[in-house]
């Protein structure tokens, strides 16, 4: 979900925002559940990914699926943890 309340974030474009919930919606339509967590900020043409999954394997789909949707459009910022206590 996006957090448009925070306050310590710099503020955002209206196409940031719209980029930024076209990341998510990517994610969400993905037939792999673990990315519906993941977490996206858009902020000087620069999508950074936040959060946990469970391998590599899903660090790596989160990022392909948003290059695939962006291409050179946004610079992808994969910053995903992976843990093996990933919580679902």
């Amino acid at each position: 979900m996006i957090d448009l309340l925070r306050v310590d974030a710099p503020e955002q474009h209206p196409d940031e925002l719209s980029s930024e919930f076209a990341a998510h919606e990517e994610l969400r339509k993905s037939s792999f559940l673990a990315l519906r967590k993941v977490r996206c900020r858009v902020v000087n043409r620069r999508l950074a990914l936040s959060g946990q999954v469970s391998s590599f394997y899903l660090k790596q789909m989160a990022q392909s699926l948003l290059l695939d949707r962006f291409g050179t459009e946004l610079e992808v910022d994969n910053q995903l943890e992976v843990t093996t206590h990933f919580h679902r």
